[in-house]
């Protein structure tokens, strides 16, 4: 299957895992979102890694734009998968092992490494979180709820997507 067809039902599918499965698990806290489990942004992960970075920044906008339209959220979504299409290649050029990466891969655990896939998804996740909690909230004075926000919807958002790779683990 070529690779834009894997990419495209991926895409699809991650959206409708998002919208109708994950949305509906998290803890409030006062009418307050404190736990959140995002498990799309593995499609922006997932991405081959010679992807255009305008390309790549494009496509982390759309998808965080179709989840912002599930979600009614205000664009919120699109910031922070946004954020992650741009800092992916450096995110990835810092990860680089010493023989460099094959050509044209996807970053799956079976294409590198479990290690190296596990601690990619995690700074990506953590970043995720960190700023789909910084634009959400949006007030310094509750920087300790970020904090606290951003580390537990990490954790838990980390643990399903590295599940996921192993339940699944795509191959190419």
């Amino acid at each position: 299957m070529s690779i834009y067809r894997v990419n495209i039902i991926r895409f699809i599918l991650l959206i409708f895992a998002q919208v109708f499965i994950f949305n509906f698990f998290g803890i409030k806290w006062n009418a307050v979102p404190f736990i959140e489990i995002y498990i799309f942004p593995l499609f922006i992960l997932l991405l081959p890694l010679r992807t255009p970075k305008n390309a790549l920044i494009l496509i982390s906008f759309l998808m965080g734009l179709v989840i912002d339209i599930f979600n009614n959220s205000p664009g919120v979504n699109a910031g922070a998968a946004t954020l992650i299409g741009f800092i992916r290649p450096y995110v990835i050029y810092y990860l680089q092992p010493r023989g460099g990466y094959k050509v044209n891969i996807s970053p799956t655990i079976s294409s590198i490494t479990f290690r190296w896939f596990a601690s990619y998804a995690a700074i990506m996740i953590l970043v995720y979180c960190f700023t789909i909690s910084l634009l959400d909230i949006f007030q310094f004075k509750l920087f300790h709820y970020i904090l606290l926000r951003t580390f537990l919807s990490g954790l838990v958002s980390y643990v399903i997507v590295m599940i996921t790779m192993i339940v699944f683990n795509p191959v190419e």
